[in-house]
């Protein structure tokens, strides 16, 4: 700009100032909105999915020990509400779409896909062996709880039981990746 033939010059300062305030604004909206929508959804509880478990023995008149066990287990770890438990359908469904097979963990990628698929910050993956078609004879479970965002292994639990403590097993893991989360038991101990 001239005035009177001389030239001056428009302070900027105050123009940069508030850009860089508005810009400030609009980035501490959108962050409180995404943290907002997250905790909403979750409602500020850790959310676990349990996937069905890996039968090592490959014998099908055990295969219905994974689908108990995982029930079982969800069960225990929702009881009292401290833990979102995904939905049973829900996991078998992600599981069918994405393509997997039961495993002991899972790679980054696909945790990322879980992670999206089933908005759980945890899953719990494993394994059981039957040696025997005896009810009476132990089985060996391996759990595994898994960080969705990081991939780590944060609960490796093992336990055996025979077909009639299937109950009190679940019970025992549950307690373990309930710790891990920093939840109390379902029993309030």
């Amino acid at each position: 700009r001239y005035i009177a033939g001389e030239r001056i010059e428009a302070p900027r300062a105050p123009r940069r100032r508030r850009t860089m305030l508005a810009a400030a604004a609009v980035c501490a909206i959108v962050a409180s909105g995404v943290w907002w929508r997250v905790h909403q959804r979750q409602g500020g509880k850790p959310s676990v999915a349990v996937l069905q478990l890996r039968n090592l023995s490959g014998k099908q008149s055990s295969a219905w020990v994974s689908t108990a066990a995982t029930e079982i287990l969800a069960a225990e770890l929702g009881a009292g509400g401290a833990v979102r438990v995904v939905p049973e359908e829900s996991t078998v469904r992600a599981a069918r779409d994405l393509n997997l097979e039961p495993a002991d963990s899972y790679s980054r990628d696909t945790l990322r896909k879980l992670r999206a698929y089933l908005n759980a910050d945890r899953i719990v993956t494993g394994s059981f062996l039957s040696v025997s078609d005896q009810p009476a004879d132990p089985l060996r479970f391996q759990f595994r709880m898994q960080d969705t965002r990081s991939g780590a292994i944060e609960t490796p639990v093992t336990e055996s039981a025979s077909v009639s403590e299937l109950s009190a097993m679940a019970t025992r893991a549950s307690g373990r990746f309930r710790q891990a989360l920093g939840v109390a038991s379902a029993s309030g101990k």
